[in-house]
């Protein structure tokens, strides 16, 4: 087997792993393990785009951010890729634990400012309903 091949089963291997842990001991809902899943494969594909399958070398704070930066450039959702952030601190968290990295390379990361919405505010008909509604110490 070759080592680009080795690598890559490894990679797979790992990522059937992490989301064995998210299904049997996290107990996430299976919506959450197939986004997760998703995004690990999102993640696969960025770390193989220089023809090399990914290796846990290539797992640096600085290609991360690329990554992520590559999901905004494409129009993802700010809520999406802070999903993907919250699967990269994860997988990170769990190859730490497992020992398979030292320090969790999507620790520091930080994901997308969240657009703020203005406050609703009320018609004057609500309002005018509002004031006419008893107060309960009337």
């Amino acid at each position: 087997m070759s080592g680009g091949r080795k690598n890559a089963d490894l990679w797979r291997d790992r990522g059937d792993r992490f989301l064995a842990h998210l299904r049997e001991v996290r107990q996430v809902s299976p919506h959450t393990l197939r986004a997760y899943a998703k995004d690990l494969d999102d993640l696969f594909r960025f770390l193989s785009q220089d023809g090399d399958p990914p290796a846990l070398a290539k797992l640096t704070p600085a290609r991360l951010r690329l990554h992520l930066g590559g999901l905004a450039s494409t129009g993802l959702s700010p809520s999406s890729i802070s999903r993907h952030l919250s699967t990269l601190r994860s997988f990170g968290s769990w190859l730490e634990d497992t020992g398979q990295v030292t320090g969790n390379p999507a620790a520091a990361l930080r994901g997308p400012r969240r657009q703020r919405r203005l406050p609703r505010y009320l018609e004057e008909e609500e309002v005018e309903t509002l004031l006419a509604t008893p107060h309960q110490d009337d």
